[in-house]
């Protein structure tokens, strides 16, 4: 037997009940865009701290090597590479706050092309 507050065919349904389904909907989508952008957050915020401390480690190599020899040079070279890196990924991304707002809108899009 079929639950009857999610119909098999919300276009059979009165739009009152229609309306609840589309919203219900919305949030579930909703939810998951935000858990699963939760969950790249996460993963890149580990990435960018294990690359730090990858420079942290270089760096404290780099401190035992002589002042002016080629392989303290390139480590710098390399460790200036990495920060730059750090400083870029570490901004923040205009286009991760409007991947929900472009769900939203598409599901909107859709739901007032419905009959």
């Amino acid at each position: 037997m079929q639950d009857p507050s999610t119909p098999a065919d919300p276009g059979s349904t009165p739009p009152p009940a229609r309306r609840r389904w589309g919203c219900r909907l919305l949030r579930q989508n909703l939810a998951r865009a935000q858990a699963q952008a939760e969950r790249a957050a996460a993963s890149e915020d580990e990435l960018l701290q294990g690359l730090q401390g990858l420079v942290l480690q270089l760096q404290a190599i780099a401190d035992g090597l002589p002042a002016h020899g080629s392989a303290r040079d390139g480590l710098e070279r390399v460790m200036a590479h990495a920060d730059a890196l750090l400083a870029r990924a570490s901004q923040p991304r205009h286009g991760a706050q409007t991947d929900q707002a472009g769900l939203v809108g598409r599901w909107l899009r859709w739901w007032r092309s419905r009959p």
